[in-house]
């Protein structure tokens, strides 16, 4: 999946969206969000941290206002990760119910870091540069250290897996795809999308892809 669907998939949901991705890669996500909701600069807010929380009410009042002359007014965050606890409480309102014409982004690079609260309300999209060939085309997951998988697998929590997952993907999107990895992290997204939407057994998952990879390795 390019920026280009991942900009086209949130196009098509009301619900806020966190954006995890090297910094590098955010001005070319929102250029790719503001294209595909064809939104005129006059309907574009942003906000950085350093603005504070009087600046962000403001902007947040500003979101619930009619368009000019776009479908959606969109509201940026960026840096979300360092946002403080009032700031990030401040949006917590407009994140469970988002404006009619609104539609809001939070750019990070450490989704850890940002409040379980304000993570509960997004849908997380998860973007890396691939160093392979210079691409950033894959939105990607990771779980545990696979090297020692076997032995984890019998004190995993397995309802906190999304949790960890997310916690792991944020290291590859750090550092970066590389090849040995982008097998795993497809499996991953797989998995993901099936504990997601069934009631299938995540550690008979889990355990389907350690097999599958350590089959691959011999």
């Amino acid at each position: 999946m390019s920026i280009e669907s991942t900009a086209t998939n949130l196009t098509d949901t009301s619900q806020p969206a966190i954006i995890c991705a090297p910094k590098i890669l955010w001005e070319q996500t929102r250029d790719k969000i503001i294209l595909t909701h064809e939104a005129t600069p006059s309907d574009i807010i942003e906000f950085v941290p350093d603005e504070g929380v009087k600046v962000l009410r403001e902007k947040i009042s500003g979101l619930s206002l009619k368009p000019h002359s776009s479908q959606f007014r969109i509201l940026f965050i960026n840096a979300a990760d360092e946002l403080n606890q009032e700031e990030a409480n401040t949006l917590l309102k407009v994140l469970e119910e988002p404006p009619e014409y609104g539609r809001i982004y939070l750019l990070a690079r450490n989704i850890s870091k940002i409040l379980p609260t304000v993570r509960s309300r997004c849908l997380k999209v998860f973007l890396a540069h691939n160093k392979l060939s210079g691409e950033t085309n894959l939105p990607i997951m990771q779980s545990r250290d696979f090297n020692s998988f076997e032995n984890k697998l019998k004190d995993l929590d397995f309802g906190q897996l999304p949790n960890l997952i997310e916690s792991a993907l944020e290291q590859l999107v750090a550092s970066g795809i590389n090849e040995s990895n982008i097998k795993l992290y497809r499996k991953l997204i797989e998995a993901l999308n099936i504990i997601s939407s069934t009631n299938a057994s995540r550690k008979l998952i889990l355990e389907q892809i350690y097999i599958s990879l350590k089959s691959e390795k011999h």
